[in-house]
């Protein structure tokens, strides 16, 4: 929830609905992580996942646009 939130600049409300959840437990589950991004045991693997989801969707936005007439 978190990477989708902050990644895709997705609204809490929409995250939510994504994920089945309602917008205050997106809110709470972002804060958890923003509180423990200072321990490098979390914030090391989030910022690959962040980097490789990042080159994905740039990806498929490429692709996505090839595709366009």
């Amino acid at each position: 929830m978190y990477l989708a939130h902050t990644l895709f600049h997705l609204s809490m409300t929409r995250t939510g609905a994504v994920f089945g959840r309602d917008r205050t437990t997106v809110r709470h589950a972002c804060q958890l992580i923003e509180d423990q991004r200072d321990r490098p045991l979390l914030d090391e693997p989030l910022l690959m996942l962040e980097a490789a989801l990042a080159r994905w969707a740039a990806d498929f936005a490429r692709v996505l646009t090839e595709d366009e007439p």
